[in-house]
């Protein structure tokens, strides 16, 4: 494993991003597996930099994110689509059709199992980018969770929920549930 220490959150997006990018040059196809939230903004932004100056193009690629707030509407500002949306998709050529999500509005076994053969159907994942959250969390894989399960319904813990909430007007609007993929 190559550890790559850096001094700020934007020299982190800039290497994380020049990564991603190398991939998806690399091969033009390449499936990505992204992450939301504060952390890879910087990325984002370094990948929306490259393909506006025509260094890549993300036409071909697929997408699977992380993870999908449950009970939450698909278009609602706070779900980890509109996230991707604003962050990154409305500002490169990715095709929709080739960006995947978890949908947490339907009967979270099958969306698991769905989306897990959606990965495997596109051939795996190239290279995932994840944060790991103040408690440990990758995803939504709490500390205590079972590091063999594929994707999932999970329960927030408080403290994810805390974290969360200076998204919403309120704790009390944060989801308490979340679909994600597993650390297997």
């Amino acid at each position: 494993m190559k550890v790559i220490v850096l001094n700020s959150a934007a020299q982190v997006g800039e290497e994380v991003g020049k990564i991603f990018c190398d991939e998806v040059n690399a091969k033009h196809n390449a499936v990505l597996g992204l992450a939301t939230g504060a952390s890879p903004i910087p990325t984002y932004e370094y990948m929306t930099e490259q393909y506006r100056s025509g260094k890549v193009s993300f036409k071909d690629v697929k997408t699977f994110n992380l993870d999908e707030y449950c009970d939450l509407p698909k278009n609602h500002p706070n779900s980890f689509y509109s996230f991707m949306e604003e962050n990154l998709f409305s500002k490169v050529d990715i095709k929709p059709e080739n960006v995947n999500f978890l949908d947490g509005n339907v009967e979270p076994v099958a969306e698991s199992a769905r989306y897990a053969q959606a990965i495997k159907n596109a051939g795996g994942i190239d290279i995932q980018l994840l944060g790991i959250g103040r408690n440990g969390h990758i995803g939504f894989n709490e500390p205590d969770e079972n590091l063999n399960a594929g994707t999932h319904l999970t329960s927030l813990t408080e403290s994810t929920v805390e974290a969360n909430s200076r998204f919403f007007k309120s704790k009390d609007e944060v989801p308490k549930h979340a679909l994600t993929m597993g650390i297997a």
